[in-house]
């Protein structure tokens, strides 16, 4: 039997919520008696929580992200059939991360085409794979249903760590 006693409480990497206290946060989500993305916004709304700052409270604000938010999930929605292949399915449009004037990174989408003819697009794509494979992993290694699968993942990581 596994033992699931919490020893730390912290933020997935650059998730930018790294100035809220991730314990008092997780306490007071934990509280709640069904975990729901209403529950939690109704909790936040409180100035005095402790994820009161993890939300945008300026409507105007809000709802431009909101639509960012729903731009980026219509991109990432689109999928194109090749007649090169056509049993196969791909995203249309694939992340490529821009560095910027600003010194910040934005986040552009290129055709999928493109990303495999632009060595920088299809090494950042390759990392972006072994990043989400990895987090697979770790949320996944409990269970022992998918050990087999684990190790490809392993064999695959290491294939590209020795390039």
């Amino acid at each position: 039997m596994q033992d699931f006693e919490i020893e730390h409480v912290g933020w997935r990497d650059s998730c930018g919520l790294e100035s809220i206290d991730a314990e008092k946060a997780y306490q007071e989500v934990g509280a709640l008696k069904e975990r729901t993305d209403d529950a939690v916004i109704k909790i936040a709304k409180n100035k005095r929580s402790a994820i009161h700052n993890a939300f945008e409270w300026d409507d105007s604000a809000a709802a431009h992200e909101h639509r960012r938010t729903q731009a980026r999930h219509l991109l990432r929605s689109f999928t194109v059939t090749y007649k090169s292949n056509p049993e196969e399915t791909v995203r249309a449009y694939e992340v490529t991360r821009k560095a910027s004037r600003k010194s910040t990174t934005r986040t552009i989408y290129g055709t999928h085409e493109d990303a495999m003819k632009d060595p920088q697009a299809r090494e950042s794509l390759i990392a972006e794979a072994i990043s989400q494979l990895m987090a697979w992993r770790r949320r996944f290694k409990s269970l022992n249903e998918f050990d087999r699968v684990l190790g490809v993942i392993d064999e695959v990581v290491e294939v590209f760590a020795n390039k």
